[in-house]
């Protein structure tokens, strides 16, 4: 049994680097798959940004979709449409 007046110690603070955290390599894997995206959809004049959104639409069920639902979906905030 572990004695909780001395916690675990996964890493030593100053000998971790940040480079083996899970978050960032993570973030590297994200932006890898992201470059591939532009890559592929450069072919039709498009960027992965720009993609989603259509995409977006596309799969949309037939439902009415306002701005603020579409932002909503796209998990963004529209400076204008704040109350």
């Amino acid at each position: 049994m572990h004695d909780a007046s001395h916690p675990p110690r996964f890493y030593e603070p100053g000998q971790y680097p940040t480079e083996q955290s899970v978050g960032y390599l993570l973030n590297k894997v994200l932006s890898s798959i992201l470059s591939q995206a532009d890559t592929r959809l450069a072919a039709y004049k498009l960027t992965y940004a720009q993609w989603i959104p259509l995409y977006k639409l596309f799969k949309q069920d037939g439902g009415a979709l306002n701005a603020s639902s579409a932002m909503q979906h796209l998990h963004t905030i529209f400076a204008g449409l704040a109350p």
